[in-house]
């Protein structure tokens, strides 16, 4: 059976317009003999149609009919770059101006010995100052008998010219006195 140029123009077009409505999501169209076309269809929920397509001529008369199938392609979702923020600032840490580091007035070192002389009624001089360890020389350069006493050592009684000596291991404040004139005292630093 001989199918005419017109009929073939038709299936043609139908063809060509199925093609088109399905790249495009469409529904289906129909096409008449005379090429005309109108769409049936274009909700996304159709899906299936029929497209019928006739041609006639003076000798012979052929009938197409295409099965038009939905195949509506859902586009992915639209997705956008997450925003992006600029990088958080901070000013520059600012630090207390320094002030230069001072000495604590320090006292010379204690000498690792003393020398203290009893002299008419007193002790010269009164107070020393001996590092741990260290120790006083004690000597009557007087006319009368004296004592170099306090708690811990004694002297007992020096005659004139007389010498006495103590080793100060602990750090601390040691009193001496006379014990035969009270009125003569003085001190012993260690550290």
């Amino acid at each position: 059976m001989a199918i005419s140029a017109r009929a073939r123009t038709t299936v043609a077009l139908a063809v060509g317009t199925f093609f088109l409505l399905t790249a495009c999501g469409g529904g289906s169209a129909s096409t008449s003999a005379s090429g005309s076309s109108a769409a049936t269809s274009a909700h996304p929920a159709s899906t299936s149609s029929s497209s019928t397509s006739s041609a006639s001529s003076a000798s012979d008369t052929t009938t197409t009919t295409a099965a038009v199938t939905d195949t509506s392609v859902t586009a992915p979702p639209e997705t956008n770059p997450p925003a992006t923020l600029p990088p958080e600032t901070q000013p520059p840490a600012t630090e207390p101006p320094t002030e230069p580091p001072t000495t604590p007035p320090t006292q010379p070192p204690a000498p690792s010995n003393a020398s203290v002389s009893i002299v008419d009624y007193s002790f010269s001089p009164s107070s020393v100052h001996v590092s741990p360890g260290g120790t006083v020389n004690v000597t009557n350069n007087g006319s009368v008998q004296h004592s170099f006493t306090g708690n811990g050592f004694d002297s007992g009684h020096l005659n004139p010219g007389g010498t006495y000596s103590h080793t100060f291991t602990a750090p601390g404040t040691y009193a001496f006195h006379c014990t035969i004139h009270a009125s003569m005292t003085g001190s012993v630093t260690v550290g």
